[in-house]
């Protein structure tokens, strides 16, 4: 799958499939790496619009990112060292906040739920944010992240 491809792919998983924004990534990951699971995305499920749709906790792209990297390199066994996996998530980490100034969901889409247009707004900010966002995050670990089995 080409760049172009994956974020297609991404995009119509968010957008016209209905996943939320962490299971999302993973399944647009797992596509990626060949990876088939009945447990993608189902294990991403709680974690999307900033963790239970809350929009106050860490970006559901960001976990779902997140747990794509551990299922890419994470540990089946507790004697291999998790040095790995903890530099590419930091390194994740930090590519998200250097393009949006936090990995919060709410500082990301910034939607004040307080006010009678906060749905509409926050349609927006997932069309216009969050669905490039999803995008972004998938190419990054497409580059960044290699699957090791």
């Amino acid at each position: 799958m080409k760049e172009q491809e994956l974020r297609q792919y991404a995009g119509d998983c968010f957008l016209n499939q209905h996943y939320n924004c962490a299971e999302a990534v993973l399944k647009s990951m797992a596509a990626f790496w060949d990876i088939q699971s009945p447990l993608i995305p189902r294990i991403a499920s709680g974690f999307g619009g900033g963790v239970a749709n809350t929009h106050q906790h860490i970006c559901g792209a960001v976990s779902g990112g997140i747990m794509a990297i551990g299922l890419a390199l994470g540990r089946d066994n507790p004697n291999k060292s998790p040095k790995e996996i903890a530099q590419k998530t930091q390194a994740f980490l930090e590519y998200v906040k250097e393009r949006n100034a936090s990995t919060n969901c709410g500082d990301i889409i910034q939607v004040d739920f307080t006010k009678p247009d906060a749905a509409q707004h926050k349609n927006d900010a997932r069309i216009h944010i969050c669905a490039g966002l999803v995008e972004d995050c998938c190419v990054w670990l497409a580059e960044n992240v290699e699957f090791i089995q």
